[in-house]
């Protein structure tokens, strides 16, 4: 192997990679990783199918609070007795997303296999029919392999599910995706994403979230406001220092100190423009010329 053959390799090993969570259902038929028909999935499906999806199994296994430090067990007595604890229906909301956070991609559920395909042919422009589940074109867009539901490490359908909404509503997720394929700035972009779905994760089990959300959100709008703001920061931290993959699990941990001490300044910034999208979503308008209630196909080959 080439000089810069294994510089790539040690790169990528450089990447910061989750724990792995159980990945059921790893057999499927050979048809199911092929659609014929491949369909853009919208922000108003998203939103529905996160609020009706069948969590019953995964509820048992949520993880709903971190593992607290002396401070922090102080904050969350402070925050009770004060007023400043999640009311019971947000609680029901923020265990809704743990629960998704567990669940695994299911061959069997087409909604999954729509989301990864509008991940796919936002990013790259590459609008096909017959796209396959199982190829090394998932490696384009910043999956570690030709299977990209083993890169679901311990955020599960969250992941997809943020990933997919920041696509979607976010037009820095082009611009961050064309930065992940610099010739010296490169890095993989899916798995970023997941990192930085995981620091949602951890910021919303410590209650640092509680007083962020708004009437007028779920908990959900609510994480990806937190999330759009995190990938933001990373952007610039990325660009103006002139970060490379090597320094993937350095900036990832100033990223994380940096959230801590400026969660509000962080979704104020990315927050206004999610608002309105969410506002007009909320009023039931539809954006599209198709009806939100079917998916708008993404075109022939």
């Amino acid at each position: 192997m080439s000089d810069s053959a294994d510089q790539l390799v040690n790169e990528w090993d450089d990447v910061v990679c989750l724990p792995i969570i159980d990945i059921s259902n790893r057999e499927y038929r050979e048809e199911s990783t092929t659609a014929k028909e491949l369909n853009f999935v919208t922000s108003k499906q998203l939103l529905h199918y996160i609020d009706n999806v069948d969590i019953t199994q995964q509820l048992p296994k949520i993880n709903v609070e971190s593992n607290r430090t002396r401070m922090q067990r102080f904050i969350r007595i402070f925050s009770f007795c004060f007023g400043l604890s999640l009311p019971s229906n947000r609680r029901n909301e923020r265990d809704r997303i743990f629960a998704i956070a567990t669940q695994p991609y299911d061959n069997r559920d087409r909604f999954h296999a729509h989301c990864l395909y509008t991940v796919y042919s936002k990013l790259t422009g590459n609008v096909v029919n017959g796209l396959r589940r199982i190829g090394q074109h998932w490696e384009e867009i910043g999956f570690q392999g030709t299977d990209p539901t083993t890169d679901f490490r311990g955020v599960g359908m969250l992941g997809l599910f943020q990933l997919t909404f920041f696509v979607i509503e976010s037009k820095q997720s082009k611009a961050l995706y064309d930065l992940s394929l610099d010739s010296v700035q490169h890095f993989p972009f899916a798995i970023m994403s997941m990192n930085i779905t995981q620091i949602s994760l951890q910021v919303l089990r410590e209650g640092l979230l509680n007083r962020m959300v708004r009437h007028d959100e779920s908990m959900f709008q609510m994480l990806n406001r937190f999330y759009y703001g995190a990938f933001k920061q990373f952007h610039k931290v990325w660009v103006e220092q002139k970060k490379t993959i090597v320094d993937t699990g350095y900036v990832l941990q100033d990223l994380r100190k940096y959230i801590r001490k400026n969660i509000k300044r962080l979704m104020m910034e990315d927050g206004n423009t999610c608002r309105t999208k969410y506002e007009v979503l909320d009023k039931g308008v539809n954006h599209g010329k198709e009806d939100d209630d079917n998916f708008t196909n993404i075109g022939a080959m």
